[in-house]
């Protein structure tokens, strides 16, 4: 055979392969083990504090929904969330000790999926221990946005750029937050990373592989959570830059290791249509795909939720039927009429009746997308002492700057500027006009949106926002410029300076990075409710965030260990959140977002408040603006009127009346001290999100009073 002569670099001159170089894989074999050390890091991070969390409040609903899928094959439980990542979480329960609620079960006939999580998790089970398992599968989808994020910073700007975006998001705190709770925020924010680097992939050169790559990652979005037809701007709007270029980027775009790679020319206008055309059809085939993969996550048949399909053409009659049923059927109702019960017109509604008529998809997912709808035109929320159903264009932008931390901010704007300056030249520009593309029409789409109860809504954005952030790295390097240019020649000759001034921004980079890792062991093992310096970290932050941004029900686990400690205090919960306190200490029942038993007597004692129930929302008789002086007289009458009880020889309906009539009056007394708990300092916190306040007997009467 002959032999192949060695290959010819600039000049004519022999280029050594790299395995001539003894040293040459030193410095791949330790960026390798800095990528596994930092994948370690993560799972260390999120598995020593995915323990110390009570169940949050989707994960209630979202665990027992994905064991329950599993286990009967009817997906009645939260149909708004697809049920990939909710199986993925619930498949190790198939294996253990799980006690099942029979099939008569309230909860699971109306559907309740809050209910029937309660029953699953806080009744039969052991539900921390269910939850920690569930746990445990999430944070293998955490590593995999890690390693998303480290592609996408790699493939835009090279391998250092890679191990600066990886080294961020692992010690991101709302990352490792949601990357080991049983929701759908997480598992999306992967998808959708993933999504994008498989197009950009798919857009360098067109195979088999790539294209069944692309199917499997917008699939898994799609089964993920039903936000994800958000990204598809991000797909066409590369698709379009891609068949208008006249030069197209090496598919070996990260090959070397700090120059941007050379474009190269493309053919001509016949290759262009064909080129088009070829586009086109691996679309056509990725939709295919997508809606076979839709199928296939409800196991190829149409569920049981017909019955409930045929009953939403027109509204419930008599409130015979539950309220989570009505919900559902209302939903389905309003995304189909009008409010004059005519046929709705646009293309939406038209998918959806053609899709329900002809089932063309399961209905689960038709109705999840109906409920959805419903849910994005209104929904309550607190901003900054406000409460509103209507949003804020300011909620997401300032979440952003307040729960990111300072460092990560600052090396965004160094990314950033890089880029705008040129010193950080995209080795992938379609990868780079989807990154960008991405995060306007999520960013803008959330900003004027009403949803504004949570960051987590903002999660998706976060991989791309941070491999810009790894374009920081690029002012470690030389300009890319000419060296005839005489800026060039002028620099060289003051080597020594642009050393120095290399390895100044060096040490301000780590000393950034040392920073966040200072911001995260001091938030650990409480990640959700991380606030940085900017008003002061999380002690007050309930000033201007409360909900699934700070306080979604997480500190039962620390309520429980302080009872532990204070065994003679008489605990009175107000509490936010769907786990069933009771099922972690013993605790007398103030109004709380999911009522328990038994009611707390207002006496001296001390009162847990958490602060998404200090602040009022969902509830306004918690808060101070409610006691109007009409309502304060109509309460002081209803207390009047309730003084006097019914003769012992009054009808039994009278007396019923009355007991139900003392139990909303003590209800309400409850509301009213609470209200007023609002400006009085706590004697006590408990995590983040839980306040404590020691009454007597003469505070409480104070505090209640009209």
């Amino acid at each position: 055979m002959k032999a192949r002569s060695a290959p010819k670099g600039p000049g004519g001159r022999s280029v050594q392969p790299a395995h001539a170089a003894p040293g040459a894989a030193r410095p791949r074999v330790l960026h390798v083990a800095l990528v596994v050390g930092l994948l370690a890091l993560t799972a260390v991070l999120a598995g020593t504090s995915l323990a110390t969390d009570s169940p949050a409040f989707d994960e209630v609903a979202h665990l027992p929904a994905g064991l329950s899928y599993l286990k009967t094959g009817d997906f009645r439980l939260s149909p708004e969330h697809p049920p990939l990542f909710k199986m993925w979480c619930a498949w190790p329960l198939l294996f253990m000790d799980v006690r099942w609620p029979g099939a008569a079960e309230p909860t699971w006939v109306r559907p309740d999926p809050f209910g029937f999580g309660q029953i699953l998790l806080c009744a039969l089970n052991n539900g921390q221990k269910l939850i920690q398992v569930g746990r445990c599968m999430m944070v293998l989808v955490l590593l995999g946005t890690g390693l998303a994020v480290y592609g996408l910073a790699r493939t835009l700007f090279g391998p250092r750029a890679g191990l600066l975006a990886l080294a961020l998001a692992t010690l991101h705190p709302s990352l490792l937050a949601h990357g080991r709770l049983v929701t759908t925020d997480l598992p999306i924010t992967f998808c959708l990373a993933l999504v994008l680097l498989t197009f950009a992939a798919l857009l360098r050169r067109t195979t088999w592989l790539r294209v069944l790559a692309a199917a499997l990652a917008l699939t898994m979005a799609a089964l993920a959570k039903l936000s994800w037809p958000l990204i598809l701007p991000a797909l066409a709007a590369m698709a379009l830059v891609k068949l208008g270029q006249r030069h197209q980027v090496p598919d070996a775009a990260d090959a070397a290791d700090e120059a941007p790679a050379r474009p190269v020319p493309t053919p001509r206008a016949p290759r262009r249509l064909r080129n088009a055309a070829t586009l086109l059809g691996s679309f056509a085939l990725i939709g295919l795909i997508v809606w076979a993969g839709i199928w296939t996550g409800y196991g190829w048949h149409n569920t049981r939720l017909a019955p409930l399909l045929e009953a939403a053409a027109t509204p419930p009659a008599g409130g015979d039927r539950h309220e989570n049923v009505q919900y559902l059927t209302t939903a389905w109702r309003e995304a189909l009429y009008d409010a004059q019960g005519r046929p709705r017109s646009g293309p939406l509604a038209a998918f959806l009746r053609l899709a329900s008529a002809k089932r063309l998809l399961p209905e689960p997912y038709l109705y999840g997308i109906a409920v959805v709808l419903r849910s994005s035109q209104k929904r309550m929320a607190y901003f900054c002492g406000e409460i509103s159903d209507h949003g804020w264009r300011g909620y997401f932008p300032l979440v952003f700057a307040l729960k990111t931390p300072i460092p990560v901010l600052m090396l965004l704007a160094a990314g950033l500027a890089a880029l705008i300056a040129r010193r950080a030249r995209p080795r992938d520009p379609l990868l780079l006009v989807g990154c960008l593309a991405f995060i306007l029409v999520y960013g803008g789409y959330a900003v004027f949106s009403s949803i504004d109860i949570g960051e987590r809504h903002l999660l998706p954005v976060y991989p791309p926002l941070l491999a810009l952030a790894g374009a920081a790295t690029a002012w470690l390097a030389a300009p890319s410029r000419s060296p005839r240019d005489p800026t060039v020649r002028a620099a060289n000759a003051r080597g020594r300076q642009g050393g120095t001034r290399r390895a100044a921004i060096a040490v301000a980079g780590g000393a950034l990075l040392v920073w966040s890792l200072a911001e995260n062991l001091s938030i650990h093992p409480q990640y959700l409710a991380y606030f940085n310096e900017l008003i002061g970290g999380p002690r007050h932050a309930y000033e201007y965030f409360v909900d699934s941004s700070l306080d979604w029900g997480q500190d039962l686990r620390r309520l429980e260990a302080y009872a532990r400690q204070h065994p003679t205090e008489q605990l009175n919960v107000c509490y936010f959140g769907a786990a069933v306190p009771r099922a972690y200490l013993p605790c007398g029942s103030l109004p709380s977002f999911f009522d328990f038993e038994p009611r707390a007597p207002l006496t001296a004692g001390t009162y847990v408040i958490s602060v998404t129930r200090l602040v009022g929302l969902y509830d306004a008789g918690l808060r101070a603006s409610y006691w109007t002086d009409a309502a304060r007289a109509a309460y002081a009458e209803r207390a009047r009127t309730l003084a006097v009880a019914p003769p012992p020889d009054a009808p039994s309906g009278v007396r019923v009346r009355y007991e139900q009539a003392v139990r909303d009056q003590a209800d309400w007394r409850a509301r009213r001290l609470v209200s007023r708990l609002r400006h009085r300092n706590p004697d006590a916190y408990v995590g983040y999100t839980m306040l404590l306040f020691r009454l007597s007997d003469d505070d409480i009467a104070q505090l209640t009073s009209p």
